[in-house]
This record gives structure tokens, C-alpha cells and sequence, in this order.
């Protein structure tokens, strides 16, 4: 027997998916502690003025995209220390995305997978400049936090 479910108790899949993997030259832990410096993501985020942690696992985010000023909240929903943190973004999309690293020797392997959808802040934008936004955020990213020499993007 099937059970059918009303097409609204489905859940919505992305339908647009970015990944990135880079090699970045710092111990996993550096490079993890300094990706969950939520705050420091406009450093190396170009649409992204501010990211405000309220309680660890809830962000507040408030961004440029296209001139607009957009608004949105996700969720830690994963966090294994040094391996993984996964997020969702919470309200009307089914936004959702995770970095993973792994050591490779004395380096750190970051991996970042998302899958959004049209109803995301960033959903009307074209699939290829998502992308090379993400890109250049994480290489820049890589670059600052390379050159800074601690365990903090900035």
C-alpha cells in the first residue's frame, strides 16, 4: 500500500546546487574556528553586510543583492567540531547548505555544498553568478585568512 501525502506536506528540494572545494594551508581547527565566526562573513562575503549570531545556532542576515536590501534567518542544524557544519535557511524556501573539512597533511580541505531554491534571498539571481560570488568568496576567504596568520578570517 502507498501512502500519498497533500503535495503541500511535501518537502521542497533546491533545485539549483553550488559546490566548492578548496585546499586552504592551516590546521582543520584554525580553519573551522574561523568559518563559524559568523560575524566575520562580510570580510569575504561581497553581498553580505551583516550576519548576527543570536544564540549560536540562529543567524540573522542582511544583504545587498542587486541594490535590494534582503533579510533572512537560518539555523545551524549540524555541528561536529572540526568536520561539519550544516544550516537551513528557516521561512518560505528550502534553502540549505554545509562545509565539511578534512585534513590533507598539514592542510585543511574545505568542501561547501548548497542547494537553493527561487524563494531564496539570492534565488532570482543567475545560477552562474551565485556561484562566482561563492567562488570568490571562498577563495577570498583562503586568502585572508592565509595571510593573517590567525585563526580568524579578519
Amino acid at each position: 500500500m502507498t501512502t500519498r501525502f497533500p503535495e503541500r506536506c511535501l518537502p521542497r528540494l533546491p533545485v539549483k546546487t553550488v559546490q566548492y572545494t578548496l585546499e586552504i594551508a592551516r590546521p582543520v581547527p584554525e580553519v573551522f574556528s574561523a568559518w563559524c565566526d559568523f560575524e566575520g562573513y562580510p570580510r569575504f562575503m561581497e553581498t553580505v553586510q551583516e550576519v548576527r549570531s543570536e544564540d549560536g545556532e540562529r543567524l540573522k542576515w542582511r544583504a545587498d543583492i542587486h541594490g535590494q536590501q534582503v533579510e533572512w534567518e537560518s539555523l545551524i542544524t549540524v555541528r561536529i567540531p572540526n568536520q561539519r557544519l550544516a544550516w537551513r535557511v528557516l521561512g518560505g524556501d528550502s534553502s540549505s547548505g554545509a562545509i565539511t573539512t578534512e585534513a590533507v597533511g598539514a592542510h585543511t580541505q574545505l568542501t561547501l555544498q548548497f542547494g537553493y531554491t527561487p524563494e531564496a534571498p539570492w534565488g532570482g539571481m543567475e545560477e552562474t553568478e551565485v556561484r562566482d560570488l561563492t567562488v570568490r568568496a571562498l577563495e577570498r576567504f583562503k586568502e585572508m585568512f592565509e595571510s593573517g596568520g590567525s585563526h580568524s578570517a579578519s
